[in-house]
C-alpha cells in the first residue's frame, strides 16, 4: 500500500498550481511510483473534486491500473509538463484561505462554503442596465480577466475571495460575474453567508455577454487565450449550479 497524496490520483495527478507545485517534480514523483509492483494499492489524498482535471470518483486504485489506464502515466516528460500547465481548472472558491489554514499558517475555517442560499440571478440585459453604484465582481482567474472582461468589472478571483473580503462593499449592490455563471453563483452564496445581502449572480456570465456582441475591455497585457478551463467542480464537495 502507498499513500500518494497529490502525486498520483485515480486517473490523474495533482494540479501544479497549489502550494507551489512544480510539473517537472510531479513527473519525477510519478515515475518513481510507477516503478512499484502492479499489485501495490494506491490511496490518494483526494478522490473527487477540483484537485485534478480527470479524477475518478473511486477512493483508491493500484499501480498496475494507473500504469495501464492513466493517460498521464504514459507520457514523456515534455508532454506531461505541457499537459499539466495547459487547461488547468480555475482555482476553487477560497482556495488561498483554505490552503493557508491546512498548512497551519492561518485560521480561516470560516472560508468554507457551508450554506446554500438561493441567489437571485440576472441576465446580461440587467447587467448592462445595472445601477450606477453597483459593484461588478469578476471572480474568474486573472488571465481570463485580462483576455476580456465586462467594462467596469473588478477582478477578484474566487480563490482569493475570503482573503480579500474587505474589498467587497456592503453598502451597495454587488454583482458576481464569471465565465458561464457557475463560479459566480457559488461566490455569491459565500458572500451571502458572510453577510453581503445585496448580491446577485449573472446567468450565462461573460460568455453570454460576449455572445451578445457586447464590448469587452482587456488588461494591459492582453493574452490571446487563457489556459484556464471550466470545471464541473466549483469547490470541494459541491456540484455545479446551472450549465
Amino acid at each position: 500500500m502507498v499513500l500518494t497524496g497529490d502525486s498520483l490520483l485515480v486517473g490523474d495527478v495533482g494540479r501544479p498550481d497549489f502550494g507551489g507545485g512544480d510539473p517537472a517534480s510531479q513527473y519525477e514523483s510519478l515515475t518513481r511510483l510507477l516503478r512499484l509492483p502492479d499489485w501495490v494499492a494506491v490511496f490518494p489524498g483526494h478522490f473527487e473534486g477540483p484537485c485534478g482535471k480527470g479524477m475518478c470518483g473511486r477512493p483508491s486504485t493500484t499501480i498496475g491500473f494507473e500504469r495501464l489506464f492513466n493517460p498521464l502515466a504514459r507520457m514523456n516528460r515534455g508532454v506531461f509538463v505541457s499537459t499539466l500547465v495547459d487547461g488547468v481548472p480555475a482555482r476553487p472558491l477560497n482556495m488561498t484561505a483554505i490552503e493557508a489554514t491546512n498548512r497551519g499558517v492561518a485560521d480561516m475555517a470560516w472560508a468554507m462554503l457551508t450554506t446554500t442560499p438561493e441567489i437571485r440571478e440576472i441576465d446580461i440585459a440587467s447587467l448592462e442596465s445595472r445601477p450606477i453604484d453597483a459593484f461588478v465582481l469578476d471572480v474568474r482567474e486573472p488571465e481570463e480577466y485580462a483576455h476580456g472582461h465586462v467594462p467596469g468589472a473588478i477582478s477578484l478571483p474566487q480563490a482569493e475571495l475570503a482573503t480579500r473580503l474587505e474589498e467587497v462593499p456592503r453598502d451597495r449592490p454587488v454583482i458576481s460575474l464569471c465565465e458561464r455563471g457557475t463560479r459566480s453563483y457559488r461566490a455569491a452564496q459565500f458572500l451571502m453567508q458572510m453577510g453581503v445581502h445585496q448580491v446577485t449572480s449573472v446567468r450565462g456570465g461573460t460568455a453570454a455577454w460576449r455572445a451578445a456582441g457586447k464590448p469587452l475591455a482587456s488588461g494591459e497585457d492582453r493574452i490571446e487565450k487563457p489556459r484556464v478551463t471550466e470545471s464541473e467542480w466549483t469547490h470541494a464537495g459541491a456540484r455545479p449550479h446551472g450549465a
